[in-house]
């Protein structure tokens, strides 16, 4: 039986979980991986929201902490969205980091073409999205859409080999995926 809400610590042993759940979030505090937590529908995110966690709810919190949101869309199974992200003041660059690398690493689970987003804080610079290895995209559109292309060809990032032992090419990485 599934459960609406579970938790993966395990992401290599529990990755049959994460590959079939469309919906989650990334926990990592203090450079360090918590959880995964898988999610029944998709994180839906109100302006009040926003504006608390820019605000109130941002100042009160001191933890090193990101939490990144992530959808599978039901149309679109073979991308992933970025759908939103929260950290803290106390956040550091490899916090975010190892988050954003566990995105890519559950892209890759999923076998995903690619991941999507929309950036809508003004101090996300264009340059830090480059750095991440995203791309414009919907350059039409008044909004900041941006992509990171995978289409079976997922670079290994140091941060997951370092903190996780987690490599996209080795052996045992290839077996999970096609478990």
């Amino acid at each position: 039986m599934v459960r609406l809400f579970d938790s993966v610590y395990d992401v290599v042993g529990e990755a049959g979980k994460i590959r079939n759940r469309p919906y989650g979030m990334i926990d990592v505090v203090g450079e360090r991986f918590v959880a995964i937590q898988l999610r029944p529908w998709p994180k839906l995110v109100s302006g009040i929201e926003t504006k608390w966690a820019d605000g109130w709810g941002k100042k009160r919190n001191r933890k090193n902490q990101s939490q990144v949101y992530y959808s599978q869309p039901i149309a679109h199974r073979n991308y992933l969205t970025l759908s939103y992200a929260v950290t803290t003041l106390q956040t550091s660059w490899t916090t975010l980091s190892l988050s954003l690398a566990l995105l890519d690493y559950v892209a890759y689970l999923k076998g995903s073409d690619a991941i999507l987003t929309e950036v809508s804080n003004s101090r996300i610079s264009d340059r830090l999205m480059r750095r991440l290895g995203y791309e414009p995209h919907l350059l039409e559109s008044k909004k900041r859409h941006w992509i990171k292309r995978f289409y079976g060809e997922y670079t290994d990032n140091r941060l997951l080999k370092h903190k996780l032992g987690i490599s996209f090419r080795s052996p045992e990485a290839v077996a999970v995926k096609s478990a």
